[in-house]
């Protein structure tokens, strides 16, 4: 995994631990004509959701 993924990862990371704390939950979703896909990490990109 390439140095920037890595740390872009972290940022988002580090948000979440921050919306977590106060209370909140991070969503990042990115939206299809045919579907939503909710990402966890960047590495989920590349996975496909379970027909």
């Amino acid at each position: 995994m390439a140095k920037l993924e890595k740390r872009a990862d972290m940022y988002v990371s580090t948000l979440r631990r921050f919306i977590k704390a106060m209370g909140g939950e991070l969503e990042i979703v990115a939206r299809f004509p045919d579907r939503d896909v909710r990402i966890r990490t960047f590495r989920d990109l590349g996975k496909r959701p379970p027909a």
